[in-house]
């Protein structure tokens, strides 16, 4: 662009300064020397023009030391920076993941301790438990008074032959014994009486005796009230030839001594 305005210029300049004077004379020579004048002007005109033209074509963006946007990008939108991203903005194939949040303690699995135990092994479930050793006091005659706690005594106070019947699903009706029993309170308080269990034994083998209800079975109250007594009547069925060897065993509460009384029944 700039060698064809170069020689715009030349050929106008040439045109107009080339010394040749034109021929013609009189009023044709005054007009043709002022038209090649109007033209040398705006050849000169056009060749200004087309010189400032390449200059500013020469001239890209950026030599003013200013750095614009390239072709190709958006000069009015930043790319955003790596803290500037917002959360949920998947990372590049590059990138690696951001470390998951710390779980706090209280999120954590919890963990069962075993309990402690003092030498006792915990019971398992659906096992037979073996029966609690309870202090048991040595036997006395059966029409003589035992002390199961202090200030507590227990007598067997009657013992009747009499002839079982079968009541509930289970019982067997025969020769039994009936065993009155009687309960003194000395202490001060009143003593719970619901658990006090009465089992009778038959023989060396102290074999257990089957409990009935009938004729005339009562049990133990509630309770005996300090300072008084309290009784119960109790069915065994024992065959006559058992009656010789008997013992009555009286556990009062869970507290208190098991007291045993042996003998006869004849």
């Amino acid at each position: 662009m700039m060698q064809t305005a170069a020689e715009a210029c030349r050929r106008g300049c040439s045109g107009t300064n080339s010394g040749r004077t034109p021929t013609v004379t009189g009023a044709g020579r005054t007009a043709r020397g002022r038209g090649g004048a109007s033209r040398g002007r705006v050849a000169r005109t056009a060749a200004l023009v087309a010189i400032g033209l390449g200059l500013a074509a020469c001239t890209g963006p950026g030599d003013d030391g200013a750095a614009g946007p390239r072709p190709g990008t958006r000069g009015s939108a930043a790319q955003p920076t790596s803290s500037e991203v917002s959360p949920g903005t998947s990372t590049g194939p590059d990138e690696a993941p951001p470390d998951p949040a710390p779980t706090s303690p209280g999120a954590e699995a919890p963990v069962t301790t075993p309990p402690t135990t003092s030498g006792t092994a915990a019971p398992v479930p659906g096992a037979t438990l073996a029966p609690v050793e309870r202090p048991r006091a040595t036997p006395v005659p059966l029409d003589a008074k035992a002390a199961p706690d202090e200030g507590v005594t227990a007598e067997v106070v009657k013992v009747e032959d009499v002839v079982g019947e079968a009541v509930l699903p289970g019982e067997v009706a025969g020769p039994a014994v009936r065993l009155t029993v009687d309960v003194r309170n000395g202490t001060r308080d009143d003593i719970d009486l619901r658990g006090a269990v009465l089992n009778l034994y038959l023989g060396d083998d102290r074999v257990p005796a089957t409990g009935l209800v009938e004729p005339g079975s009562v049990p133990f109250p509630a309770e005996v009230v300090a300072g008084e007594d309290a009784s119960g009547t109790f069915v065994f069925r024992v065959p006559e030839k058992s009656r010789d060897d008997l013992e009555v065993e009286l556990d009062l509460t869970p507290t208190s001594t098991v007291v045993v009384f042996a003998g006869g029944a004849r």
